[in-house]
């Protein structure tokens, strides 16, 4: 998940697709999935995202051709013949819990630098303004089992890149990358 809570969030109306991905139909891929929607069918698209996203062993490229061919999460996952055990509801809750909304590859609100790598996620995690993904940024990763000293070198890097404009991304995991949040 990428953290931009130093900018408020807003939605994207869908449009032109990032040049090179291929294009899902607006109802498949709504630019910003957000958890806090109560509308059933939102919940089951973000949930085919996540499941989608967390059963991939797969490259990122195998991914960007199954949704290419298949259109959907959902069907792309079948496709790919893997299965996972998946709480939908669990990792709603636990979108909610830290605001986090989903942006799939396929929508206007998916960063165009990112969608250009070789091998873009399927779906963003984000906090805050999905905007901030075109700003300067930079990506503070480390350790999980991080040292005291190694957490404090990280949130004072970041605070001291985010007083400076700098948007910072990181996994979100535990220790380096939690701290740097």
């Amino acid at each position: 998940a990428l953290d931009l809570r130093a900018s408020r969030r807003t939605s994207y109306a869908v449009g032109s697709p990032v040049p090179g991905s291929p294009r899902l139909p607006s109802d498949l891929a709504p630019d910003i999935l957000d958890p806090a929607d109560s509308r059933p069918a939102s919940a089951s698209v973000l949930g085919d995202w996540l499941a989608f996203q967390r059963a991939l062993g797969l490259k990122p490229q195998t991914a960007a051709e199954l949704l290419r061919r298949h259109r959907h999460p959902a069907l792309a996952l079948a496709a790919s013949g893997l299965s996972i055990a998946f709480d939908q509801n669990a990792e709603i809750a636990a979108l909610l819990r830290v605001g986090a909304v989903g942006v799939p590859l396929h929508s206007d609100a998916y960063p165009a630098r990112v969608a250009s790598l070789s091998d873009p996620a399927p779906l963003l995690l984000v906090r805050g303004d999905v905007r901030a993904l075109s700003e300067i940024s930079v990506a503070i990763v480390g350790a999980r089992a991080a040292t005291v000293y190694g957490k404090q070198i990280a949130r004072g890097l970041a605070a001291d890149l985010a007083r400076e404009g700098v948007v910072i991304v990181s996994g979100l995991a535990r220790g380096i990358d939690a701290e740097a949040h």
